[in-house]
């Protein structure tokens, strides 16, 4: 459903804006459309999607910049696809899941590797 939209939209509460990182951000990078973002410029997310160019980032309350946010994306398919392939090329390379797995396993194994080791040299 979301990869049939043009524009994908995250809102967040000024004051609950700065502290949340909403996991729909993430999961409109990975759908790969351009983001419409009302949130707290200092927020993460907002931060990302600047930084990836995987969309305008508006602060809440400004509705005026929010609308001509919008209008300019609904204008420029040509803007909107490159915003959209930025975002998806940005969550294919943070979110890989072979490294991420990787790292997981290299915490755990940290320390069951050291207790299981101790626990076979002793019995040896």
């Amino acid at each position: 459903m979301l990869g049939a939209a043009d524009v994908l939209l995250a809102i967040l509460d000024r004051d609950a804006g700065v502290f949340s990182v909403p996991s729909k951000v993430l999961t409109h990078l990975c759908v790969g459309k351009p983001q419409l973002l009302v949130v707290p410029r200092e927020n993460l997310a907002a931060r990302v999607v600047e930084r990836a160019g995987a969309g305008i980032v508006v602060q809440p309350g400004d509705q005026e910049a929010a609308a001509a946010a919008l209008r300019r994306l609904l204008s420029r398919p040509s803007e909107r696809r490159d915003m959209g392939s930025r975002g998806r090329a940005y969550a294919k390379s943070t979110f890989a899941i072979g490294p991420i797995g990787d790292r997981f396993e290299s915490v755990l194994r940290g320390p069951i590797g050291e207790s299981h080791g101790a626990t076979q040299s002793a019995s040896l």
